[in-house]
Order: C-alpha cells, then structure tokens, then sequence
C-alpha cells in the first residue's frame, strides 16, 4: 500500500472513531464497552493491512515500512489491550486514564518517532504534535474534568486530521534512508 493510502487509512479511522466516540460521550448513546468495541473494530482494517505490508521497503508512513509500521501497531495493540482491560476493573481512575489520558500518551510516542524519522517541515510538525499530545496528557492527568468534555475532539484536531494533511502532502522523499 502506498504511504499516502497508509496516511489516508489511519487518519481517516482515527478521526472518524474519535468524533463519534466525542459525539457518544455527548450525548450518552453509548456506554465505555460499545465504544471500546468501536475502537476496536476501527483499527482492525489499518492494523490488518500493516501486518500483512511487513517486510517492505522502510519508509516513516504509519502503515507502511518495517520500524514505523510496526512501532504504530505495537501502540495501538498495546493501548487497546490496556483499554479492554480496564473494562475488567472497578477502578474509575484508571478506566478515564485508559480511555483518554493513555491515547494521547500513545499519540506523543507514535508522533515522536514518526517526526524522528522524517525530514523538514514533516519532522516539524510531527515533534510539535508530539509536544501537544504529551501536554494535554498531562493536563488530563492532573486535573481529568478540565478536559473531559473535550478530550475526544481535541484527538480529532491534534491526531487525526493532522495525518490526514499528512497524507495529501506526502512526498516520497521525506524520510530519511
């Protein structure tokens, strides 16, 4: 699958499932297990076509490439797994951490590596939106009710749509070997 497809893919998923999930957690249509579900099933087709990608060439689109597509799913796999857990649990506490504080941590590491790898103003904008998503973790983290109510479109704004423009200014040449 070509990076732009991969970007388009991901980005497309991810701010989808955040808006609904912003939309359900407005409107209380669904409970946190229907929205894990959801989640789950969003980034089933992603996860899917990166594994079954590897090995290609080693690029820095999210899907894509050895390292990168990889270190993407592994998040996503890890987070999902943590969040499926939390379901399991009666702690209040750590089910807000699994289901908003922990995605932007996961967005952080994900744009962090991504911006590592690529090259000029990609870089750029990857870091700083590493820098965003560490930031409104830790603002979740210590005072959780600030932006509870936001939380959901804030990831559309500083998650998904930014790999959506990703993808529709993609050149190959912006990555490094």
């Amino acid at each position: 699958m070509s990076t732009k497809k991969s970007l388009f893919l991901w980005g497309g998923f991810t701010t989808v499932a955040y808006a609904l999930t912003q939309l359900f957690q407005s409107t209380d249509i669904l409970g946190h297990t229907s929205v894990t579900a959801m989640w789950g099933a969003a980034f089933f087709a992603p996860i899917v076509v990166a594994i079954k990608d590897w090995p290609v060439k080693k690029n820095t689109t999210l899907i894509d490439g050895d390292e990168t597509g990889a270190f993407w799913t592994g998040l996503c796999l890890l987070g999902m797994s943590v969040t499926f857990f939390s379901l399991t649990t009666e702690s209040h506490d750590f089910k807000h951490f699994s289901f908003r504080t922990l995605w932007f941590i996961v967005g952080a590491l994900g744009f962090v590596y991504v911006g590592a790898k690529a090259l000029g103003k990609r870089r750029l904008c990857y870091l700083f939106l590493s820098v965003i998503n560490l930031l409104v973790a830790v603002v979740l983290f210590v005072n959780y009710d600030l932006l509870k109510p936001v939380a959901f479109g804030l990831a559309v704004i500083i998650q998904g749509l930014p790999i959506i423009v990703d993808g529709l200014t993609y050149q190959e040449d912006n990555v490094v070997g």
